[in-house]
């Protein structure tokens, strides 16, 4: 998937907590899924909120 964006202003220190981060994938032991940590920000907490997501490999 390919993304472009079109800046319309520069970046504030607000917008990092619209970023979202994956950490720590790991597959599942018969390799049907990819477990993984997602933290998505919070603009009214000023916070990073975690979750687990789970996709299939195929």
């Amino acid at each position: 998937m390919n993304v472009i964006v079109t800046a319309k202003r520069s970046l504030i220190p607000e917008d990092v907590l619209d970023f979202k981060s994956v950490e720590e994938a790991q597959i599942s032991p018969d390799g049907s899924q990819v477990a993984f940590g997602v933290a998505e920000g919070n603009v009214s907490q000023r916070e990073k909120e975690p979750y687990f997501d789970l996709i299939p490999t195929q």
